[in-house]
């Protein structure tokens, strides 16, 4: 297992130097990150270094269990790194759809959308919890400008971070006030191109050609991994309350008598419980928007021999990809 787990260290390495070593590499892997964004930068990174065509992607227990779908006999598991140890860096083993089959039992998975209809209220209740936006001519630029008011609140936070990861970067011989600048902008970018990207939204026509320029100074492990932490960690709080917002609105659809059935039973769906989730773990870390499993006996990851699917479990409690 030891040599497992530094195989997979040694792969984000080389994917972290790879993606972040031009701009289209980059915006490559934010558009995959945006359709993964339950899970963290390590793992979003590691997921992409591994299948980066994967649309949907779970631990096996979820796919049986939540999704009634067994994980096809010798499927290739994808190693990423395990939150749920703190002492010790673990490996958990995720498998995408394409690895599954059906079952009778099989349930459909929820997808994300923002339906048109939705974005004004939206951006209304967005901008009431971050606060004015600077633009919202367009769906497009209230998202943006949500980002950028969000990474403001956040950039003491995110500084703390950033001031201990200095050694051998380009801004190492900044001023703090230099450093912030081209920091909080970075992650703003990255924040605002996730957001569009996931609510269906064309990043590109509202950022322009200089957008990500900051990569060039950013130009160590240690400032890639906390650019894409910030990143990934804001951008799922936003979306996880884009779903609330999304939940109230279709609550309103019903009347009064019939809310408290669709509250019961939305509640009851993975899709709700999943994001529930997302959140707790964000509000445990401050990072709201204001205010373990074990490894296989097998150790290899894999779904096992021959050619037939197994209903087998891992402990931990995925998040659907496109959820």
């Amino acid at each position: 297992m030891a040599g497992r787990l530094r195989q997979v260290t040694e792969l984000y390495e080389t994917e972290l130097q790879r993606v972040t070593a031009e701009r289209a590499e980059w915006m490559g892997f934010l558009r995959f990150a945006a359709a993964h964004y339950q899970y963290s930068f390590d793992q979003q990174l590691l997921l992409y270094a591994q299948r980066p065509g994967a649309t949907v992607v779970l631990p096996m227990e979820d796919w049986n269990l939540r999704y009634g779908r067994w994980v096809a006999r010798g499927a290739k598991a994808i190693a990423v790194f395990d939150e749920n140890y703190s002492s010790r860096r673990q490996l958990r083993f995720l498998f995408d759809i394409a690895d599954t089959v059906e079952t009778n039992q099989t349930r459909p998975i929820p997808r994300f959308e923002v339906l048109p209809d939705e974005r004004p209220e939206i951006i209304d209740v967005l901008e009431g919890s971050v606060g004015e936006l600077a633009e919202r001519d367009s769906f497009e630029q209230a998202l943006f400008s949500v980002a950028q008011n969000v990474v403001r609140e956040r950039t003491p936070e995110i500084m703390r971070e950033v001031l201990v990861s200095l050694e051998g970067s380009f801004l190492e011989y900044c001023t703090d006030e230099e450093i912030e600048d081209v920091f909080s902008t970075a992650v703003a970018e990255n924040v605002g191109f996730v957001l569009m990207t996931k609510c269906g939204c064309d990043p590109e026509s509202v950022m322009g050609e200089d957008a990500f320029a900051a990569l060039a100074v950013l130009d160590t492990p240690l400032l890639g991994t906390a650019l894409g932490t910030a990143a990934s960690d804001i951008s799922r709080d936003i979306l996880v309350e884009i779903v609330h917002i999304q939940r109230s609105l279709k609550t309103r659809e019903f009347a009064p008598e019939q809310r408290e059935i669709y509250n019961t039973f939305i509640e009851e769906t993975p899709h709700y419980r999943d994001n529930m989730d997302a959140q707790e773990r964000s509000e445990e870390h401050g990072d709201h928007l204001h205010d373990a499993e074990r490894v296989p006996d097998s150790r290899s990851g894999d779904a096992g021999g021959a050619d037939r699917a197994q209903p087998l479990g891992q402990d931990a409690v995925g998040l659907p990809s496109e959820a």
